[in-house]
């Protein structure tokens, strides 16, 4: 009958993580940024991340990483955008020869107007009432 009894007893216990609290996974398993108690310090030591130098340094949630690279991509794509904005702006070497080109031709063309202005005579009509 002991026997029986003790193995409900270690049902109902399970191991849970030492850094976070909730059972189901070890403590080399926890991937949680969570904790039970927010009281408590993990009693096992924070593993150092390849990219930190010192232990008192924030440490980043990959979501808060994730966040972050983002704000940089889209502050270099605005940084992009606004010099390309500005590029086109300013007129190149070629596009100041062909708008002088341009202006040029339109003022032949308007030269030509003036000149045969008055060469044609418009009839006039002539009604008749029935």
């Amino acid at each position: 009958m002991e026997y029986l009894t003790g193995l409900s007893q270690k049902e109902n216990v399970r191991a849970a993580c030492k850094k976070c609290g909730f059972p189901g996974h070890l403590t080399y398993q926890c991937r949680n940024y969570l904790t039970v108690d927010p009281q408590s310090r993990a009693v096992v030591p924070g593993q150092q991340r390849p990219g930190s130098e010192s232990p008192e340094q924030d440490y980043l949630t990959p979501l808060q990483e994730l966040r972050r690279e983002e704000e940089e991509l889209e502050k270099r794509r605005e940084e992009e955008e606004a010099a390309k904005r500005e590029r086109e702006r300013r007129p190149t070497k070629d596009e100041e020869t062909r708008s002088r080109h341009r202006r040029n031709e339109l003022k032949k063309k308007k030269k030509k107007k003036r000149t045969n202005k008055h060469r044609s005579r418009s009839r006039s009509r002539s009604t008749s009432s029935s």
